[in-house]
């Protein structure tokens, strides 16, 4: 394919097609993964607030927010 385009001559319907279509899971996959790493960093910035706001004397034998 690339090839093809380094010679100058432009690839064939279907070639194109097929990196359309390639271009789009790629785009799709890359979405949900930025979805997922904001779902992450918000479970993990509501801990640290939690963790935070925690009082060290309320500790017991195991941690309330790895329990929770």
């Amino acid at each position: 394919m690339l090839d093809i385009r380094d010679g100058g001559q432009p690839p064939c319907v279907h070639v194109t097609a097929l990196i359309a279509r390639r271009l789009a899971e790629v785009e799709a996959r890359l979405a949900e993964l930025a979805r997922a790493r904001a779902r992450a960093r918000d479970q993990l910035a509501a801990l640290a607030a939690q963790a935070a706001a925690q009082d060290p004397a309320d500790c017991r034998s195991y941690c309330s927010i790895i329990a929770g």
